[in-house]
């Protein structure tokens, strides 16, 4: 494992599925000293008329034109490389050396971390997902499709993204960890610390009583409650769900079960899975 020594900034990318948790994941990782999550940063792409910015609201309190980060941050790139370009050579970044991007996707990571890297981070990723079965209900609030149909498409939507995800990541060739949202709401802080260590950095202990460093604008509404990263549960209510629970044993063949295996191994940097 190579530790971060070679650059004073982490660059940390998490990516998966929507409605895996990485909201929560990335506001409570900026607990970290020095750490600010930008939440989805790809998202926040220059597109006046599908995301403006005047009236929307930034984790930090402030609207996004008056918010320290976002408005520091030029709206004229016209493309994602561009944009990655201003948001992480803005001066607002100075003074963190941690910062948590949420953008989830495969190519949000790919550039990214090719500006990242020509910036001077050091640049490491977080694959996060759910089991199968808790994501396929998660996905019952925007399914056009009945139940039963759309817990089956999801799950094979989930089969192949999780492979585009393993091996785009394999090809990148920057260290990632697998964590599963159900271990990481079972010990939020120890968790934390092990994917904090894991990645070089410095142990920290003090995660409960830390305050977040966001400016997050985008993605589930608890990032406007930072009181319930204090409270952190998984929902288990799939459970309640026959059909789910009957085609839940499908996750060993979809390969669910291997950030199990991670978490067991103190979040050891994987390159490859």
């Amino acid at each position: 494992m190579n530790k971060i020594n070679k650059h004073p900034k982490l660059f940390l990318y998490i990516i998966g599925l929507g409605r895996s948790g990485s909201t929560v994941l990335n506001a409570y990782l900026s607990r970290y000293p020095g750490a600010v999550a930008l939440g989805e940063v790809a998202g926040e792409m220059p597109r006046q008329e599908l995301r403006p910015t005047e009236g929307r609201e930034c984790t930090c309190g402030q609207t996004l034109g008056g918010c320290p980060f976002w408005s520091s941050v030029p709206r004229t790139a016209n493309n994602l490389e561009g944009w990655y370009n201003d948001v992480l050579h803005s001066p607002a970044l100075k003074k963190y050396s941690v910062v948590i991007d949420a953008s989830k996707t495969i190519e949000g990571f790919q550039v990214g971390s090719k500006v990242a890297l020509a910036a001077g981070y050091d640049v490491r990723a977080v694959y996060l997902m759910k089991e199968p079965s808790a994501w396929a209900y998660s996905m019952r609030r925007t399914d056009v499709a009945p139940p039963i149909i759309g817990d089956l498409l999801n799950f094979k939507r989930w089969a192949q993204q999780r492979r585009r995800f393993t091996r785009s990541l394999r090809e990148i060739g920057i260290p990632y960890t697998t964590l599963c949202y159900k271990d990481f709401c079972a010990a939020p802080e120890s968790i934390s610390e092990a994917i904090m260590s894991g990645f070089g950095l410095p142990p920290f202990s003090d995660w409960n009583s830390a305050t977040s460093s966001t400016h997050i604008a985008g993605g589930s509404r608890v990032r406007h409650d930072a009181s319930r990263l204090n409270t952190i549960s998984y929902d288990t209510a799939w459970k309640q769900d026959n059909f789910l629970r009957l085609i839940r044993p499908l996750k060993f063949f979809l390969g669910a079960h291997t950030s199990d295996k991670h978490i067991t191994r103190s979040l050891k940097i994987l390159p490859s899975e």
